[in-house]
Formats: C-alpha cells, sequence, structure tokens
C-alpha cells in the first residue's frame, strides 16, 4: 500500500490545541505505519482574514495600552515557530495526485468562525485523492440551515466522521450518510506523555487556560484560589487577572498541565487534555456544543462550571478516572478503527 497520506487541517494558529491536534494526528498516523505530510494551503487576502489577522490584532493590542499581552504573543510567535519544526509541512499542490487525505479535526467545517480562511479543500474539493477522509472536524455552532445557504457539501468524502452531536445532525442533514462519531486526535495517540517537556514547580498551582470569560467567572475562579490557597497560573493564554502569566510551546503546556494541582479552562482542548492526563478540573462552557458534548462522551457533565455552581464545592468531589479511561480505551479504538478502515478501503 502507499502509506503517504496528506492531512488539511488548521496549523497556523498559535494556540495548544490547534497544534496538539494536528501534532496527534501525524503521530497516531506514524505509529500505525503511515508517512504523514501536512498540506500548507496558500493565505487568502479576503476581508475576514484582514481583519482577523495578526497585524490587526497587534495594532488592536496596542492602541489598546495592553503591552503586557502583546509582549506575551511575541513570546508565543518564537515557540510556536520552533514547535512547528516537528511537523512535516510541505505546500500544497491541487495538481499533485494523492492516495489519501485526512481533513480536520478542529473547525475546519465552522463556516461561521472569521479566525481562517475557509478554503474549499477543507469539504475535500480540488484535492486529487482517491481517499478522502474526515476526521473530527468541528461545525462549531453552525446549523444545517447556515450550511445550507452556504453551499456547503460533504460529496467528496469517501469516509465521514465528525467529533460532535451538531456536526453529526448537519452532515446528516445535508448528506445523507450517517457519520461516525469520533474523540478528537488528541485522544488517538497511544500516550502523549513521552512529548511532554516537564515543568515541575516547588509549590502547587491552579493551571488555567481560557479565553474570553466573563466578570462573574473571573470572580468564582479568584474566590476558589483564595480559599484553597494556591496562586493562578494562566499558562498559554494572557490573563491579567491571574498571578502569573507563562508563555509556553504545546509539549511545556504539557508539563505544566501534568503538574497542576487544579486546573480550570473553557476551551475544548484545554478539556480534553485535562481528561487525556486525569487531572482534577472544571469547565466554563459557555453554551458551547462541542464542549458541551465532550464531556457528555465521558460522563463529566458534573464539571461545568454554571451560575448555581460554587467551584470549591466541585472539586470537593474528586474525578474517578477508573471508567473514564475505559471509555477512552474504547472510543479510541473505534475511531482509530475509522480512521484506518476509512484509508485502506
Amino acid at each position: 500500500m502507499d502509506n503517504k497520506v496528506l492531512i488539511l487541517t488548521l496549523i497556523e494558529a498559535n494556540n495548544v490545541g490547534a497544534y496538539l491536534q494536528a501534532f496527534s494526528m501525524q503521530e497516531a498516523l506514524r505509529e500505525n505505519g503511515y508517512d504523514a505530510e501536512f498540506g500548507v494551503l496558500p493565505t487568502k487576502n479576503d476581508q475576514n482574514a484582514k481583519s482577523s489577522g495578526r497585524l490587526g490584532k497587534i495594532k488592536k493590542l496596542l492602541f489598546s495600552g495592553n503591552l503586557g499581552k502583546l509582549l506575551f504573543k511575541a513570546k508565543d510567535s518564537k515557540k510556536y515557530a520552533k514547535a512547528r519544526k516537528k511537523l512535516a509541512l510541505s505546500k500544497f499542490d491541487s495538481e499533485k495526485e494523492y492516495t489519501s487525505a485526512v481533513i480536520g479535526s478542529d473547525e475546519v467545517w465552522n463556516i461561521n468562525s472569521k479566525s481562517f480562511y475557509h478554503h474549499p479543500q477543507y469539504f475535500g474539493k480540488d484535492i486529487k485523492a482517491k481517499k478522502i477522509v474526515s476526521y473530527a472536524p468541528s461545525v462549531g455552532n453552525m446549523t444545517a440551515q447556515q450550511a445550507k445557504e452556504a453551499g456547503v457539501s460533504f460529496e467528496k468524502f469517501t469516509a465521514l466522521s465528525v467529533r460532535d452531536e451538531n456536526g453529526f445532525n448537519v452532515v446528516k442533514e445535508i448528506d445523507g450518510r450517517i457519520p461516525a462519531l469520533v474523540v478528537d486526535p488528541t485522544f488517538l495517540v497511544s500516550s502523549l506523555d513521552k512529548f511532554v517537556i516537564d515543568k515541575p514547580c516547588k509549590k502547587d498551582y491552579i493551571l488555567v487556560y481560557n479565553y474570553n470569560i466573563d466578570e462573574d467567572c473571573i470572580k468564582k475562579v479568584k474566590s476558589f484560589a483564595k480559599k484553597a490557597s494556591l496562586p493562578l497560573y494562566s499558562v498559554g493564554t494572557y490573563n491579567k487577572w491571574c498571578d502569573k502569566n507563562i508563555s509556553v510551546d504545546p509539549f511545556e503546556f504539557l508539563g505544566y498541565l501534568k503538574n497542576a494541582k487544579y486546573v480550570i479552562t473553557s476551551t475544548f482542548h484545554g478539556t480534553a487534555l485535562s481528561i487525556n492526563f486525569n487531572k482534577q478540573f472544571v469547565s466554563f462552557v459557555n453554551q458551547s456544543a462541542k464542549l458541551i458534548n465532550l464531556l457528555q462522551t465521558f460522563g463529566l457533565e458534573q464539571r461545568i462550571v454554571n451560575s448555581d455552581k460554587d467551584i470549591s464545592t466541585m472539586f470537593e468531589t474528586e474525578i474517578d478516572y477508573n471508567e473514564v479511561n475505559e471509555v477512552i480505551k474504547a472510543k479510541r479504538q473505534d475511531s482509530l478503527k475509522f480512521l484506518l478502515d476509512g484509508l485502506s478501503e
């Protein structure tokens, strides 16, 4: 068999989740005898890309006077540039013939997102490949109606999977086929431990990994930190209200995560990695369907923070990972089977 696999996913963002889902897919394929290669798609200068591009973000931070965050992001850029050397990157060639291609994961199908350009290749178009497999893409909160109005089609895919219920319903309604529900690639690797850059600290801390939580949520977090007598370390994201902000590459992030006493997050991958590393965590889901579905998959809905819940009380009940790890094992096996069957058929 030809073991060369083209992967198309979001690899340009300087954040832990985007990088590790891509890296994990590469490593999972390698563990199973495939030679993975990421196709780097051209940058498009559409209005959405301009408004959300790095230059625009830098200007916004300068005008807001948030120099701390700007310096933090500058450090991030250097660290991620180095980390990307661990990915097999090559310029995508629409004329090149591939045996197989994997599209996903992350939010490659979320047409409502303004944070990236929506290349037609994310929907299997303009790719010369005998087999085109979608692996765990998310549509975000996009509806089937929005997808229809945008002319979204999944007909190019020879095998279809999604990572959450909303994506399942959208694909089923538009395409008619029943997509497989698979786990995020960060669960596919037999173990992420071997990639961890250990970051042991002399004292315990609470790891914070979040985007855009409101003032009420911040008060909850700070109240818990005070009761626990532990510092708040914002790792991989900048939060002025935390005791310490730490710029990391993805593997350093895993080190801080591994050694954290508690984890507080509002992101999909912050939650997924916490589960993967068996951490005591809570999540602010902010009406995120994909995050709610992730927690439901592992029977951890009780870790969702809402207005009625006190974080201190939530952490009094520890997660028993015996059952969770059995679910991870079963889901990994089923998801790998889908992926490998899709590439070999």
